[in-house]
């Protein structure tokens, strides 16, 4: 463990640049929060560029020494951690085109969208796709909520118009979700397959909803009351059904 001057004053600023998404992108790195999700990031190969703690417990050449309150400071969590790590974003050379393809319209929370990465990554599924105006892969918040699958999902980003061109090139089936359509069941036997998720409040788009014909749909309990499931929810259980 390095002693505590060696922790770098200017370290600081750059940690607190990088709550804005601009320096995320300019830096090429992130922060992560938290001896649980920082040791899954270190499972899945990522090395920290700096690794704070307030006292030792990860065993990385990288790690230093901080008071309590510099951390309380740097922290962005309710209850800060005691453990703080800047990371380098992942590169993902070998991303390639799953039998599943999923898209995310407009997904706006970050808890929403750390889970979704989460499940994702639980269910072997090396990239998933996300809209421009979704939430920051890296925003802080999606990374904790990802629990390290951030590090071996990839999350692109490209127009909905553009991704269902390349996947009728490909020859996918193409469903949206929505709530009338066929039981989730019949996605079973299809061969090539991509998946149309709509924002949390919205749902899809109305110009992307026209260009799609056929509908998924999670039934509820026809004693239930409930007017939505939520989405990290609803793409959990799709995944379970296509990927398991």
């Amino acid at each position: 463990m390095k002693p505590l001057e060696l922790a770098g004053k200017s370290w600081d600023k750059r940690i607190q640049k990088l709550r804005l998404k601009k320096y995320r992108e300019l830096y090429g790195q992130f922060v992560a929060e938290g001896d649980r999700l920082i040791l899954q990031l270190l499972e899945s190969g990522l090395s920290p560029e700096m690794l704070m703690e307030i006292d030792p417990r990860i065993d990385n050449p990288r790690s230093v020494l901080v008071e309590k309150d510099r951390m309380d400071r740097l922290s962005v969590l309710d209850t800060p951690a005691r453990s703080l790590a800047v990371f380098p974003r992942p590169n993902f050379p070998n991303s390639a085109p799953g039998r599943t393809e999923y898209f995310f319209d407009r997904i706006k929370d970050p808890g929403n969208l750390g889970t979704v990465v989460r499940t994702a990554a639980w269910f072997g599924i090396g990239r998933i796709w996300c809209s421009p105006e979704s939430v920051d892969p890296f925003n802080p918040k999606v990374v904790q909520a990802s629990m390290g699958g951030i590090a071996t999902v990839e999350v692109r980003t490209a127009r909905a118009e553009d991704v269902l061109e390349t996947w009728r090139a490909e020859g996918r089936r193409i469903f949206k979700t929505g709530m009338k359509g066929l039981a989730p069941g019949a996605l079973v036997e299809i061969d090539r397959l991509g998946l149309i998720f709509g924002s949390e409040g919205d749902g899809i788009r109305p110009e992307i909803d026209q260009m799609l014909s056929e509908t998924v749909s999670i039934s509820r309990a026809p004693n239930s009351s409930m007017e939505s499931l939520n989405l990290a929810i609803s793409t959990g259980i799709l995944m379970h059904i296509r990927e398991s």
